[in-house]
C-alpha cells in the first residue's frame, strides 16, 4: 500500500485510492497519481457559446472550468412576424426576431404589408375581386359614361348607373326659367346623337341649365375624360341664321352636389363647334364626382331669339 508523508504533522496519506488521471484534472495543474508520481492534468472546456446562443435561463460553461453562465437567447412563440424581400427568382420572409423556433412556427407578414409590397391598391384589382385583403374598383381601361341603345327611331340614352342624364324634368338647376322648362327637349328622338335643345325668344332673359348626366363615380383611376360632341346654335328653322357666342357649352366634372358650373375638370364649346372629341385631363382627381353638363344662351334682346343644341357621340374614361 503507497503511503505519502504530510509534512507539518499531518502524518502519512494513503494514495492507492487516488483514480484520477490526467484528463480528469484542469490542465496545467499537478496532482500525485496511486504510484505517488506527480501528474500534470489536461483537462480543459473548449466551449464556444456565448450567452446570446443559449436558451434564457438555461446554464452552461465556455471555457472556464469555473465560471457557470446564464443563456439570454429567447425561445419565440409560435407566431411571429417578418418583412417580405426578394431575389431575382423567390420571395423571402426577412426580419424575423432573433431567437430559439420550434418546428411549429408561423412565421408571417400582415395582408396590407403583402398587399403594399406586390403593388396592390383598388385601382391594380379588378372590381368586386379581393386580393391580401383589397377589394379591387377597377372598371376597365375604358368606362363608357353615355350608353345607347334602341333603333334610330326610338333611340334611349341612360349614363353611368342608369341615371337618365338630359332630361326637362330632372334639370339639375335652371336660371330664370320656369320649372320644368318647356322649350327643353331631347335630341334622341331624331338625331343618331343624344343631348338636349334649348330655345329661347327675343323677350327670354339668358337661359343657363346644368344637367347632372351620372351618380357619383370614383374617378382615381383614370386619367382622361372623353367628350365626342357638336353644338348649333340658330334662330328659328333656319340654319343661315347661326348665333355665336362663347361658353355655350360646358361637360365636365364637378362635385356631386354641385348648383352652379363650378366644374373641377371640363370641355368647354362656343354655340357652333363640329363634332369633335375634347380630352380633358382629370388625374389630379381622385374619390367621387359627378358629371355635369352646362347650357348657355345670353340674352338675345331685338335679335329675335335662339335654339342651342348640344349633341354628344360619346363619353368615356380612359387610364
Amino acid at each position: 500500500m503507497g503511503k505519502v508523508w504530510i509534512p507539518g504533522g499531518g502524518g502519512y496519506a494513503d494514495i492507492d485510492s487516488v483514480t484520477a488521471t490526467a484528463g480528469d484534472v484542469e490542465k496545467g495543474k499537478v496532482f500525485v497519481n496511486s504510484n505517488g508520481d506527480p501528474v500534470t492534468g489536461t483537462l480543459e472546456l473548449t466551449g464556444n457559446a456565448v450567452a446570446s446562443q443559449v436558451l434564457s435561463g438555461k446554464t452552461f460553461y465556455n471555457t472556464q472550468l469555473r465560471e457557470k453562465q446564464t443563456g439570454t437567447l429567447v425561445e419565440r412563440g409560435v407566431t411571429q412576424n417578418g418583412t417580405l424581400g426578394n431575389g431575382s427568382d423567390y420571395i423571402a420572409l426577412n426580419q424575423l426576431p432573433e431567437g430559439f423556433y420550434r418546428s411549429n412556427v408561423q412565421a408571417r407578414v400582415s395582408l396590407s404589408a403583402l398587399a403594399s409590397y406586390c403593388g396592390l391598391t383598388p385601382y391594380t384589382i379588378k372590381e368586386g375581386v379581393t386580393i391580401a385583403g383589397v377589394t379591387g374598383k377597377y372598371k376597365g381601361a375604358t368606362l363608357q359614361l353615355q350608353q345607347v341603345s334602341g333603333s334610330f327611331s326610338d333611340t334611349k340614352v341612360t349614363f353611368y348607373n342608369g341615371y337618365l342624364g338630359f332630361d326637362k324634368d330632372r334639370a339639375w338647376h335652371l336660371y330664370g326659367q320656369s320649372y320644368p322648362f318647356d322649350n327643353m327637349d331631347f335630341l334622341g328622338n331624331y338625331t343618331r346623337y343624344y343631348g338636349a335643345y334649348v330655345a329661347v325668344s327675343s323677350s327670354s332673359p339668358a337661359f343657363k341649365a346644368l344637367f347632372r348626366l351620372s351618380d357619383p363615380i370614383d374617378v382615381t383611376a383614370y386619367k382622361q375624360l372623353n367628350v365626342t360632341l357638336s353644338t348649333s346654335a340658330y334662330y328659328g328653322a333656319s340654319s343661315s341664321m347661326k348665333r355665336d357666342w362663347d361658353g355655350a357649352v360646358k361637360i365636365g366634372f364637378g362635385a356631386t352636389g354641385m348648383s352652379t358650373d363650378a366644374f373641377v375638370a371640363s370641355t368647354s364649346r362656343s354655340s357652333n363647334s363640329d363634332q369633335s372629341t375634347s380630352v380633358v385631363n382629370i388625374s389630379g382627381l381622385s374619390g367621387n364626382y359627378s358629371l355635369f353638363a352646362w347650357m348657355y344662351i345670353p340674352e338675345q334682346g331685338s335679335r329675335g331669339g335662339a335654339d342651342l343644341r348640344l349633341a354628344t357621340q360619346n363619353i368615356n374614361l380612359t387610364i
